[in-house]
């Protein structure tokens, strides 16, 4: 009995030890681990900057984690998604962006959590780092003792999502075709869009948020879609690097809106235009606009400056989350050849007519005049001798 007395304090005080231990450890953690992505800046950047990508990422979740978009727009600063698996629960949030960073926070039932990614160039690859930063609950940091640290459980979390980011941006992203179609006709269209003024690299998040609110206006009031969103390049600016674009839906009915409206009318003429198109992520842009550039150098095709360029987002995200599978067509304004006027030929003036004289008994007397040249020379002959 007294061996069992013995055993059961020694427990208790086992017991109470550990808890002053586990008590007296710092609960604040900051986790970081780094990864090489073969992919650009701006495409890695953008990829973690949206939430619709994050069932891919799986940072801190797992396989089994759904998400669920909570605010209007997927990326950028003040969005926001939540976040269901098996075993928990949680919620996300944006607070902060810049070129190089992305600054979110992480809320489950009993903790909050910092998550700072930054982006740094290396010939052509990107180098991801992400940091994690939070404060353990007193049973959390007693499963972390027994477990032998909360870092190394992070940690191995981290390492898990940014491959999983590498492996969907070089298996998905980066896998793309370009072809050029040729010269064809595109016929007139109708639209309804709003023109914006920015940076080129703000395009993609300003393009979801203006083709969501230009569908709600063509519902609202009973108009009919007539194809895919689109962008009219209008007039690049070098000295400032901003572009002024059209974003843009087309419609059937040819309508004129009110002065001071949000969004403007207008109709796109039939007209000759080069067709690329783009099977995949639309990062790759500038390599089909390329391509494009140079078919029309190697054809010695003019462009129309009095017209606009124009990308057409036939398959995008919303019917497939798979960049590959994605197709964007691109149009150059061709200028539209004369049509070639056979100049005359050249035909010389006729012949004047024949003058015709009358013939007399003189002009038909050749003997004579022939024994007169004989004898002329025989005048010579005898000089000589």
């Amino acid at each position: 009995m007294k061996i069992a007395k013995y055993i059961f304090l020694l427990l208790f005080l086992t017991g109470i030890a550990f808890t002053v231990f586990v008590a007296t450890q710092d609960g604040n953690y900051s986790v970081k681990e780094d990864k090489i992505i073969d992919a650009p800046k701006i495409v890695v950047y953008n990829y973690v900057n949206d939430y619709s990508n994050w069932e891919d990422i799986n940072i801190l979740t797992d396989t089994s984690t759904v998400y669920t978009l909570t605010s209007a727009e997927t990326s950028g600063k003040g969005t926001t998604a939540s976040w269901k698996s098996n075993t928990a629960e949680g919620k996300l949030q944006t607070v902060a962006t810049t070129q190089d960073n992305i600054k979110q926070y992480a809320y489950t039932e009993n903790e909050k959590q910092e998550i700072t990614w930054t982006f740094k160039d290396t010939l052509d690859k990107t180098k991801v780092s992400i940091n994690i930063k939070g404060k353990l609950s007193f049973t959390e940091k007693a499963y972390a003792v027994l477990q032998g640290g909360i870092k190394n459980e992070i940690s191995g979390e981290l390492q898990n999502g940014l491959n999983g980011i590498n492996h969907t941006i070089t298996e998905q992203i980066n896998h793309y075709t370009i072809t050029v179609i040729g010269k064809t006709e595109r016929a007139a269209t109708n639209y309804i869009g709003k023109v914006m003024v920015g940076n080129v690299s703000t395009i993609p998040d300003t393009r979801n948020d203006i083709v969501t609110r230009l569908s709600d206006f063509i519902e609202d009031n009973n108009l009919t879609p007539n194809g895919k969103p689109f962008i009219l390049y209008n007039r690049y600016k070098f000295d400032t690097d901003t572009i002024s674009y059209t974003i843009a839906i087309p419609i059937i009915e040819d309508i004129i809106n009110e002065e001071g409206s949000e969004f403007v009318s207008g109709t796109l003429v039939a007209s000759s235009v080069l067709k690329t198109t783009l099977n995949g992520n639309h990062s790759q842009l500038e390599k089909a606009w390329r391509a494009a550039k140079k078919y029309t150098a190697e054809k010695e095709l003019k462009i129309d400056r009095t017209r606009t360029y124009m990308e057409v987002y036939r398959r995008g995200k919303k019917k497939s989350r798979n960049p590959s599978s994605w197709i964007t067509d691109i149009y150059f304004p061709i200028a539209t050849q004369p049509d070639v006027i056979d100049k005359p030929k050249y035909v010389p003036p006729p012949p004047p007519d024949p003058i015709i004289e009358e013939v007399t008994p003189e002009m038909n007397t050749v003997e004579p005049v022939y024994e007169e040249v004989e004898e002329m020379l025989h005048i010579y002959e005898r000089e000589a001798e």
